[in-house]
């Protein structure tokens, strides 16, 4: 990871620390109607019937962290997009990609599977020369 990310890391880790409880439970269930609560308290362990936990008040850290680390992997892909897009956000989070930035997202979308191809070859390798 890089300094930069390194940094926003560290800031997203303060305040999740600093915010533990402050968790939103959304439910994308079939027959259930999408639905947000906020609960100060304990929630529901996140499960395979579509809930989802999220830490709302460092929900822009955690975005910037995820786009430092896309960066990094696949800088020129993820600067097409930012500049298809309009532009990096003050916050460092993701663009919003609007569909005629399609091609750009695609391109991002395949180096970063790539990235992932080649982490998941140099693992195998490691492990078969253990």
């Amino acid at each position: 990871m890089s300094c930069s990310c390194q940094r926003q890391m560290d800031a997203f880790e303060q305040c999740a620390r600093r915010h533990p409880r402050d968790i939103e439970v959304q439910h994308y269930g079939p027959s259930h109607r999408d639905c947000t609560c906020r609960t100060g308290s304990s929630a529901p362990a996140p499960t395979d019937d579509g809930y989802m936990l999220l830490q709302v008040v460092c929900r822009s850290l955690q975005a910037a962290v995820a786009w430092c680390v896309v960066s990094d992997l696949c800088p020129d892909e993820a600067a097409s997009v930012e500049d298809c897009a309009g532009g990096r956000r003050k916050s460092g989070a993701p663009p919003s990609v609007p569909r005629h930035c399609s091609a750009a997202a695609e391109r991002l979308d395949e180096c970063l599977e790539r990235r992932a191809a080649e982490v998941a070859a140099a693992e195998e390798q490691a492990a078969d020369s253990s």
